[in-house]
Order: structure tokens, then C-alpha cells, then sequence
């Protein structure tokens, strides 16, 4: 329904960005230019509908808080002219908010 949007995020050697999505809607909530190279962990929390951005475990960017209840979009990979393109090591989706350690093991395996 329209209090409902899905999440995405869109990596590369740029940045990250995180954008919901759901009919009429398409906000970019959180967009970090940083650039990455070699293995990076990126964590994604979301917090009363706002979106924080971890890079391997340390925190980095908070983004705009929104109305709407967020999920998880169901397509891993992208779709179409979208595909990714790269390497994935891991997926982990959480019905909860991660802790500093959680996120710091995690990210480091320590």
C-alpha cells in the first residue's frame, strides 16, 4: 500500500547509494561518494525509517528520514539493463537493528 516501499542499494567504485522504491516513488534516502576498492563490508540499517550507511563496521553517513515502513527489495543482482556486475561475498538480512559489536564482527570477524 502506499505507506510501504521497498529498499535498494547501488554500489560502485563511487559510493553507495540507498533508494526505496514503490509506485510514484523513487527517493534517493542516502548517497555517500566514497570511493571503494578491494573488499569492502557495507552495512545498511534503518532505524525509524532512516537509512544509516556502515563501511566495514565503522559508521559513515545517516540519510533522509522517511515516511514510509521499508522492506528489503526482493531482486538481488538488478534486472534488465541493471544487472551487477562484480563480486558478492554475502546477503544477510536482519528483522532487527545489528549492535556496534554485531556489526564490528560482522564486518572485521573479530
Amino acid at each position: 500500500d502506499a505507506g510501504h516501499a521497498g529498499v535498494g542499494v547501488s554500489v560502485g567504485t563511487n559510493g553507495v547509494s540507498v533508494y526505496e522504491a514503490s509506485d510514484d516513488y523513487f527517493p534517493s534516502v542516502l548517497v555517500d561518494d566514497v570511493p571503494l576498492t578491494g573488499k569492502s563490508h557495507i552495512t545498511i540499517v534503518y532505524r525509524k525509517q532512516q537509512p544509516t550507511l556502515y563501511l566495514n563496521g565503522v559508521y559513515e553517513k545517516a540519510g533522509c528520514k522517511r515516511a514510509k515502513t521499508v522492506h528489503p527489495a526482493y531482486l538481488l543482482g538488478g534486472s534488465g539493463h541493471d544487472r551487477f556486475v562484480g563480486e558478492l561475498g554475502a546477503v544477510r538480512l536482519y528483522d532487527r537493528v545489528l549492535s556496534d559489536a554485531e556489526r564490528q564482527v560482522l564486518a572485521t570477524g573479530q
